[in-house]
């Protein structure tokens, strides 16, 4: 378990990492609780829909926010894994599960974080508690985001080293730029069944319908005729789908790391 404690404390106190994933998520929310919000009707049924999106949207953030630290991380240590699989006891598989649990470990962490403050920001500014209805689903939902966020940023540090480490950078900034495109554009575009495609929006609309204690819609901007309920069944299938396929070609390209010496690795 040390490994996955070290990869957990690393990510916690990256500055970086708590700038943007809380800071940085904690002024959005600021500003959807008191300012956004005074746009919500002043119907239960809004008040709560808008407050879980609130919510979802927080979680797609904070993830995509810390999890570009992991993927920058990854990328600067691939460079030496060849090496520290060669002439250590650590094997690819014990290095990727060790990165997953220190990474679950994250993202309930942050999780939870985001759970008590849409809690404390929304509740204040509508005079109502609210609270999340199906707490089994978010941190089921916490959990599979931590494995798939961690598996998707071990592929993307190890495919800029395969493949090109000047793009390196922008590589790593891959999950930031994602969350942020599909978190928002679950609140302003109909998404439709394209929630069941993409991992990101799984996660986002997952952790919607927990706060809801029922099916989240499959987009908000259309109002009239509403709009069908996502099917949790399918969104947890599709997330887990997307963790399988983006595992095994991690998993491929850390032993390819391991069958290829550091000085090989600038030849590709």
């Amino acid at each position: 378990m040390k490994f996955p404690l070290y990869v957990a404390k690393r990510l916690i106190t990256t500055p970086y990492l708590l700038f943007w994933a809380v800071i940085f998520v904690t002024l959005i929310d600021v500003m959807g609780a008191f300012l956004e919000s005074r746009e919500v009707p002043h119907i239960p049924e809004a008040e709560e829909l808008y407050v879980s999106s609130w919510f979802g949207t927080s979680i797609i953030m904070s993830y995509g926010s810390a999890f570009t630290s992991l993927a920058f991380m990854v990328s600067y240590q691939t460079g030496s894994l060849p090496h520290l699989f060669r002439y250590s006891k650590m094997t690819p598989s014990q290095y990727l599960s060790g990165v997953v649990l220190g990474s679950v470990i994250l993202s309930v962490v942050l999780g939870t974080y985001m759970l008590f403050l849409v809690y404390a920001l929304f509740s204040s500014s509508f005079n109502t508690t609210f609270l999340p209805k199906d707490l089994p689903l978010a941190y089921l939902t916490f959990l599979l985001s931590g494995v798939f966020f961690s598996t998707f940023s071990v592929f993307l540090g190890a495919l800029s080293y395969k493949y090109s480490r000047k793009l390196s950078n922008f590589f790593t900034l891959i999950p930031f730029i994602l969350a942020f495109i599909f978190g928002f554009s679950y609140l302003f575009a109909n998404l439709g069944n394209l929630v069941y495609i993409n991992p990101l929006s799984d996660v986002q609309v997952l952790a919607i319908s927990s706060f809801l204690g029922g099916q989240a819609p499959t987009g908000l901007i259309v109002i009239s005729p509403p709009q069908p309920g996502a099917s949790d069944i399918l969104l947890t299938g599709s997330l887990i789908v997307w963790i399988v396929i983006v595992t095994v070609i991690s998993s491929i390209l850390l032993r390819r790391l391991y069958l290829n010496p550091v000085e090989e690795g600038k030849l590709f």
